[in-house]
């Protein structure tokens, strides 16, 4: 995610120095033709390239406003996520609490380990699916949170973050018959496991569905024609001798179409580890420092740095 107010030309020209080549290319070739011909056949009437332009704006804000509306949902999905697993750390740290001032469950030892163990997996969730997500790969990011039995097992599981919060499930039942957790807590914790569920769905269809492929396509096709005939236009309102007018204007004029393209393109995809992701390690690490924090743990991970203006 970027968080500097201030963009590096050399990081911007990376995203769009085709298309600006492309436009140079196109108003330098029309302005040496008109040079060399003696002729203003090549000029065109700037008026209807001006109404293309005014519809390609249009167009190009709307395929900005779907592009931002999937980042956005995105990082509110991952929002949910944080909040559910403060809740359900809470909710597991207060009936266990109740079961130590019970004398149930067990000795005090058994049911601290157990309740470590579950809210550990559940940070274990917030990594797994972050790394599935980005496909990092770095899954020993994991080995800390589960058992050493778990963590092979999960290696070898297609959908990780489901097969830890099933896993998850099944060891709140087991409190349950081992008193550690109250007959009627699953009643209020199983809604959050849930919502972990539906909000790693979500994620899972924003990954996989892109916005549909006709609004991406049309967008280029619409902002390279305008940059195509753009220099025509400016040939007919250009003075004679300033043809360096026709080069300098038509770059300017279509690189803020081609800039606002490139930006609806790269913000489209919240979760491929790229600087305009949704900064899923920081909030993955909060989560981790939160629910360790409720655990009462000494020694918390540190937040994540922001590096060159970018946060992870």
């Amino acid at each position: 995610m970027i968080l500097k107010r201030n963009f590096s030309p050399k990081k911007v020209m990376g995203y769009v120095w085709r298309p600006l080549l492309y436009s140079t290319a196109v108003a330098g070739t029309v302005v040496v033709a008109q040079q060399v011909s003696g002729t203003t056949r090549l000029a065109a009437p700037i008026y209807p390239i001006g109404t293309l332009g005014a519809a390609l704006a249009i167009f190009v804000a709307f395929r900005n406003n779907a592009s931002y509306a999937r980042w956005q949902e995105a990082r509110t999905v991952w929002g949910n996520i944080q909040a559910s697993s403060r809740v359900l750390a809470r909710q597991l740290i207060a009936a266990t609490e109740n079961a130590i001032a019970a004398g149930a469950g067990g000795s005090q030892d058994d049911i601290m380990a157990y309740r470590r163990e579950l809210v550990l997996r559940i940070i274990a969730f917030g990594h797994a699916l972050r790394i599935q997500l980005r496909g990092t790969g770095d899954w020993h990011r994991l080995r800390p949170l589960l058992s050493p039995a778990e963590y092979e097992v999960l290696l070898h599981r297609w959908n990780r973050p489901n097969s830890i919060l099933q896993t998850l499930s099944i060891r709140l039942k087991d409190g349950v018959r081992a008193g550690i957790v109250g007959q009627f807590d699953p009643i209020t914790l199983e809604p959050n496991v849930a919502a972990l569920n539906m909000a790693a769905a979500a994620c899972e269809r924003i990954k996989s569905t892109p916005t549909p492929r006709q609004y991406d396509f049309f967008t280029r096709m619409a902002v390279i024609l305008f940059a195509t005939l753009l220099p025509f236009g400016l040939e007919s309102v250009i003075l004679p001798g300033q043809w360096w007018w026709v080069v300098l204007l038509s770059v300017a004029i279509s690189g803020v179409f081609i800039v606002l393209e490139r930006v609806g393109a790269v913000i489209d995809t919240p979760f491929e580890n790229q600087i305009t992701d949704v900064a899923l390690t920081s909030i993955t690490t909060d989560i981790e420092r939160d629910l360790r924090e409720q655990l009462a743990e000494p020694e918390l991970p540190d937040p994540e740095p922001v590096v060159n203006g970018y946060l992870w």
